[in-house]
Protein backbone atom coordinates (compact mmCIF):
# COMPACT_ATOMS: atom_id res chain seq x y z
CA UNK A 1 0.00 0.00 0.00
CA UNK A 2 2.91 2.42 0.86
CA UNK A 3 4.09 1.69 -2.32
CA UNK A 4 1.44 2.08 -4.00
CA UNK A 5 0.90 5.62 -2.31
CA UNK A 6 4.46 6.72 -3.23
CA UNK A 7 4.03 5.79 -7.02
CA UNK A 8 0.28 7.84 -6.73
CA UNK A 9 2.16 10.69 -5.09
CA UNK A 10 5.15 10.93 -7.69
CA UNK A 11 2.47 11.12 -10.49
CA UNK A 12 0.36 13.60 -9.46
CA UNK A 13 3.49 15.99 -8.54
CA UNK A 14 4.74 15.29 -11.75
CA UNK A 15 2.22 17.48 -13.10
CA UNK A 16 2.39 20.34 -10.24
CA UNK A 17 2.57 23.67 -10.92
CA UNK A 18 5.01 25.38 -8.11
CA UNK A 19 4.01 28.91 -7.36
CA UNK A 20 6.06 31.46 -5.34
CA UNK A 21 4.38 34.79 -4.79
CA UNK A 22 6.30 37.65 -3.54
CA UNK A 23 4.18 40.52 -2.55
CA UNK A 24 1.55 41.92 -0.02
CA UNK A 25 -1.74 40.65 0.85
CA UNK A 26 -4.83 42.21 0.37
CA UNK A 27 -8.76 41.57 0.70
CA UNK A 28 -9.80 39.34 -1.61
CA UNK A 29 -11.54 39.73 -5.26
CA UNK A 30 -13.83 38.09 -7.62
CA UNK A 31 -12.85 39.70 -10.94
CA UNK A 32 -8.77 39.78 -11.92
CA UNK A 33 -7.89 40.96 -15.35
CA UNK A 34 -5.72 39.58 -17.69
CA UNK A 35 -3.19 41.16 -19.68
CA UNK A 36 -0.83 38.74 -22.07
CA UNK A 37 2.23 41.08 -21.80
CA UNK A 38 3.57 44.49 -20.03
CA UNK A 39 3.48 46.35 -23.49
CA UNK A 40 -0.30 45.55 -23.67
CA UNK A 41 -0.99 46.32 -20.18
CA UNK A 42 0.67 49.91 -20.70
CA UNK A 43 -1.15 50.64 -23.84
CA UNK A 44 -4.55 50.04 -22.32
CA UNK A 45 -4.34 50.99 -18.45
CA UNK A 46 -3.28 54.40 -16.94
CA UNK A 47 -0.38 52.96 -14.73
CA UNK A 48 -0.98 55.87 -12.08
CA UNK A 49 -4.40 54.01 -11.14
CA UNK A 50 -2.66 50.73 -10.12
CA UNK A 51 -0.04 49.94 -7.99
CA UNK A 52 2.49 46.88 -8.39
CA UNK A 53 1.69 44.34 -5.77
CA UNK A 54 3.50 41.07 -5.73
CA UNK A 55 4.94 39.05 -8.16
CA UNK A 56 4.41 35.36 -9.22
CA UNK A 57 6.84 32.70 -10.47
CA UNK A 58 5.25 29.76 -11.73
CA UNK A 59 7.11 27.02 -12.73
CA UNK A 60 6.10 23.88 -14.30
CA UNK A 61 6.85 20.83 -16.51
CA UNK A 62 7.30 20.93 -20.45
CA UNK A 63 3.77 18.56 -20.55
CA UNK A 64 1.68 21.63 -19.08
CA UNK A 65 -0.28 23.95 -20.67
CA UNK A 66 0.17 27.50 -20.47
CA UNK A 67 -3.24 28.17 -20.05
CA UNK A 68 -3.52 25.64 -16.94
CA UNK A 69 -0.60 27.64 -15.33
CA UNK A 70 -2.86 30.94 -15.99
CA UNK A 71 -5.60 29.93 -14.44
CA UNK A 72 -4.07 28.46 -11.57
CA UNK A 73 -2.00 31.93 -11.16
CA UNK A 74 -5.76 33.95 -11.87
CA UNK A 75 -7.32 31.74 -8.89
CA UNK A 76 -4.12 32.72 -6.97
CA UNK A 77 -4.42 36.53 -8.07
CA UNK A 78 -8.24 36.64 -6.88
CA UNK A 79 -6.72 35.09 -3.29
CA UNK A 80 -4.37 37.97 -2.69
CA UNK A 81 -6.56 40.66 -3.95
CA UNK A 82 -5.27 41.86 -7.29
CA UNK A 83 -7.24 43.11 -9.99
CA UNK A 84 -4.70 43.03 -12.90
CA UNK A 85 -2.99 40.29 -13.55
CA UNK A 86 0.04 40.96 -16.22
CA UNK A 87 2.04 38.48 -17.53
CA UNK A 88 5.72 39.69 -17.83
CA UNK A 89 7.91 37.10 -19.00
CA UNK A 90 8.19 33.00 -19.70
CA UNK A 91 11.37 30.46 -20.05
CA UNK A 92 12.58 27.36 -21.25
CA UNK A 93 14.96 26.13 -18.08
CA UNK A 94 16.55 22.61 -17.95
CA UNK A 95 15.77 20.32 -15.35
CA UNK A 96 17.64 17.50 -13.65
CA UNK A 97 20.01 16.73 -16.14
CA UNK A 98 23.86 16.12 -17.06
CA UNK A 99 25.20 18.64 -18.78
CA UNK A 100 27.84 16.67 -20.96
CA UNK A 101 30.09 20.33 -22.01
CA UNK A 102 31.15 20.36 -18.75
CA UNK A 103 33.36 17.10 -17.82
CA UNK A 104 33.35 17.86 -13.74
CA UNK A 105 29.44 17.49 -13.80
CA UNK A 106 28.78 15.70 -17.01
CA UNK A 107 27.58 11.97 -16.99
CA UNK A 108 30.34 9.82 -18.31
CA UNK A 109 30.78 8.85 -22.13
CA UNK A 110 29.06 5.59 -22.39
CA UNK A 111 31.49 4.74 -25.26
CA UNK A 112 34.85 5.29 -22.87
CA UNK A 113 33.04 2.22 -20.55
CA UNK A 114 34.54 -0.99 -20.71
CA UNK A 115 31.64 -3.80 -21.64
CA UNK A 116 31.72 -6.84 -22.44
CA UNK A 117 30.85 -8.59 -25.82
CA UNK A 118 28.51 -10.82 -24.17
CA UNK A 119 26.83 -7.48 -23.04
CA UNK A 120 27.01 -6.20 -26.45
CA UNK A 121 25.01 -8.91 -27.93
CA UNK A 122 22.46 -9.34 -25.55
CA UNK A 123 21.65 -5.16 -24.68
CA UNK A 124 22.34 -4.38 -27.74
CA UNK A 125 24.49 -0.85 -28.98
CA UNK A 126 25.26 1.55 -26.27
CA UNK A 127 23.05 4.43 -25.86
CA UNK A 128 24.19 7.92 -24.31
CA UNK A 129 22.63 8.24 -20.77
CA UNK A 130 21.59 11.79 -21.60
CA UNK A 131 19.96 13.83 -24.66
CA UNK A 132 18.58 16.99 -25.72
CA UNK A 133 15.30 15.37 -26.17
CA UNK A 134 15.19 13.57 -22.35
CA UNK A 135 16.81 16.90 -21.07
CA UNK A 136 13.74 17.78 -18.38
CA UNK A 137 12.41 21.22 -19.13
CA UNK A 138 10.70 23.36 -16.81
CA UNK A 139 8.71 26.28 -18.15
CA UNK A 140 8.80 29.57 -15.83
CA UNK A 141 6.38 32.10 -16.38
CA UNK A 142 6.90 35.63 -14.11
CA UNK A 143 3.18 37.36 -13.61
CA UNK A 144 2.72 40.69 -11.46
CA UNK A 145 -0.11 41.44 -9.77
CA UNK A 146 -1.91 45.26 -9.99
CA UNK A 147 -4.32 47.02 -7.27
CA UNK A 148 -5.61 50.18 -7.48
CA UNK A 149 -3.37 52.53 -6.00
CA UNK A 150 -7.01 53.97 -4.04
CA UNK A 151 -7.65 50.60 -2.71
CA UNK A 152 -4.14 49.89 -1.41
CA UNK A 153 -3.83 53.22 0.40
CA UNK A 154 -7.63 52.73 2.03
CA UNK A 155 -6.13 49.28 3.00
CA UNK A 156 -3.18 50.10 4.49
CA UNK A 157 -4.53 52.68 7.01
CA UNK A 158 -6.75 50.25 8.56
Amino acid sequence: MKKFLFLFLLAVCAGCIQVDYTGRKFAPTGNVKHYLSLEEFKAKVNQDDYTLIGRFTATAGRKKHPLDVEEKILEYSREFGGDILCNVDWQKRDHGHYDKSKHEFGAPDPHKRIHKPEELAKFGPIVPLTADKEKGLRLVYTFYLYKKSADVKEQLKK
